[in-house]
């Protein structure tokens, strides 16, 4: 039987950051605010992680 493989939250918020980059929605270089991607995002700033403090590229 496969395994199927587990999402982390830290990656749900990369794809999120890689979106927004690729969308126009996140300007380079700019820096969202940890706490309000990790409350849109329904998430703690731990389960957010690394991911939300840098940028997406």
């Amino acid at each position: 039987m496969r395994s199927i493989p587990t999402i982390q939250q830290g990656d749900v918020a990369y794809v999120e950051l890689h979106e927004r980059s690729l969308s126009g929605a996140l300007l380079p270089g700019s820096r969202p605010a940890q706490h309000e991607l990790a409350a849109e995002l329904d998430m703690s700033l731990t389960r957010c992680g690394k991911r939300c403090a840098g940028s997406a590229s």
